[in-house]
């Protein structure tokens, strides 16, 4: 037992030496910036250091139980043997070749018990991967469509939207669909006592009260800690709401789907977010029921000026994107998301603590804000 008990902190010990690996090449601009190196190496061998002493306590664990499981079967052969010399007579007179033939399948013990032992102790340790896998299928997740704990008012709400899709296909079937809902058509947010918690004991959010007009553009400003960001994660009900409602359009985000929601309300995050895939599949999110045309795609990226860098650097709509957008700068990456939601053509653009690289970006930006004019603009800012 106390073997098996050593796979766990062995497999605990390697994981801080993957994870510092990937945090150091992530990092290693700012590192080398600020003269670093030696700090991240010191901290790199101490994380070796403490896998090494792991791993050599689980070896010695396994040579000494190996040594005693054969110390055990040693110890039965002999046992036997001498059960045999002392009892033989007794038992009906066993020849040379029936006590040779119990000790030689005695003998074979000791092999298929070490076997056995080493298949226990690999499955012990490849049921630690199952076992992570277990514990994240029993993590709390949201509504999924057509679940039956999802509100009765979602649940409606979807057969009435279908039912209405339906209907505009049947009337305009050669015509683009947009991505928008159509349950937004003015944009118009209200925030009615709400009371948002993450850990259920202190409130982020208390009594919150207000109105956004719609076509408004509104920018929240407060100190860090103060909730601005938590009002965009009850909008887009990341987390859900412990008291009041938050209606849009006078109708209760409660009642909405979660698909439909998220779908119908524009965002520049923080951080540009961009997906491994090309520049087609970042603009155009719905790409696989052919939303946007080429020529679409295109003036997006006109009208925030990337047209001309791409077609310089001889990239078209086809080009790779890698892993989080490293071939693209930052300013580049927030036009990007910029384009994206543009093509959206939603009623509600939310914005959080966007950075703007330089200030040719900064004059570019508030020009092309300008295509947002007919849509409630609600902005993240830093105090």
């Amino acid at each position: 037992m106390n073997f098996l008990l050593m796979i766990c902190p062995f497999l605990i010990a390697r994981n801080p030496i993957y994870s510092h690996m990937n945090t150091t090449f992530e990092g290693l601009t700012v590192i080398r910036c600020f003269a670093r190196q030696s700090y991240f190496e010191q901290l790199y061998y101490r994380y070796q250091d403490f896998h090494t002493s792991v791993l050599f306590s689980h070896i010695c664990a396994t040579r000494g139980f190996a040594i005693l499981v054969e110390w055990l079967c040693v110890s039965y052969i002999a046992a036997i043997t001498a059960l045999l010399m002392t009892t033989g007579d007794a038992v009906g007179g066993l020849n040379g070749s029936q006590i040779g033939l119990s000790l030689s399948s005695c003998i074979l013990l000791v092999g298929v018990t070490s076997w056995g032992v080493e298949c226990r102790a690999d499955l012990e340790s490849h049921m630690a991967s199952v076992e992570r896998v277990v514990a994240y299928t029993k993590l709390h997740s949201e509504f999924e469509l057509g679940d039956q704990k999802e509100p009765e008012g979602a649940r409606f709400w979807r057969s009435k939207q279908t039912l209405q899709l339906q209907q505009q296909q049947q009337k305009q079937p050669q015509q683009q669909q947009s991505s928008s809902c159509p349950f937004i058509t003015d944009g118009k947010i209200v925030f009615d006592h709400v009371f948002l918690s993450y850990n259920q004991v202190d409130a982020v959010l208390k009594s919150l009260d207000f109105t956004i007009a719609p076509r408004s553009k509104v920018g929240i400003v407060g100190r860090s800690g103060a909730g601005k960001s938590s009002i965009i994660t009850a909008l887009f009900r990341l987390v859900d709401i412990t008291g009041g409602e938050i209606l849009i359009d006078d109708t209760n985000i409660r009642n909405i789907p979660l698909e439909t929601l998220r779908s119908s309300i524009s965002s520049i995050p923080q951080d540009p977010v961009l997906f491994s895939g090309t520049i087609r599949s970042n603009l155009d999110l719905y790409g696989d029921r052919g939303h946007f045309t080429d020529r679409q795609l295109w003036q997006a990226l006109e009208e925030v000026q990337l047209k001309s860098v791409l077609v310089e650097a001889g990239k078209d709509l086809d080009s790779p994107v890698h892993e989080g957008g490293d071939n693209f700068s930052i300013g580049q990456k927030q036009l990007l998301s910029l384009a994206r939601a543009m093509l959206q053509q939603n009623k509600i653009l939310i914005l959080d603590e966007v950075k703007l690289s330089d200030n040719t970006n900064v004059v570019l930006f508030l020009s092309v804000m300008a295509v947002f004019c007919s849509l409630t603009f609600l902005g993240d800012l830093k105090s």
